[in-house]
């Protein structure tokens, strides 16, 4: 899936996708011919370990 739908898919801008794959929240992506892309598997767990227990 490409950067852009996968920020919008979790709700979050692109340039935020960006921080969170240098800053210390790894989500797991690819780089294939210069483009970022991510599987719907680790964005749907990457969303799983944002929910809150209430």
């Amino acid at each position: 899936m490409s950067e852009p739908a996968a920020a919008e898919l979790v709700g979050l801008a692109a340039g935020t996708l960006r921080n969170l794959r240098a800053g210390s929240c790894p989500l797991a992506f690819y780089k294939v011919a210069g483009r970022v892309t991510y599987r719907l598997a680790d964005l749907a767990e990457f969303i799983e370990r944002q929910r809150a227990d209430v």
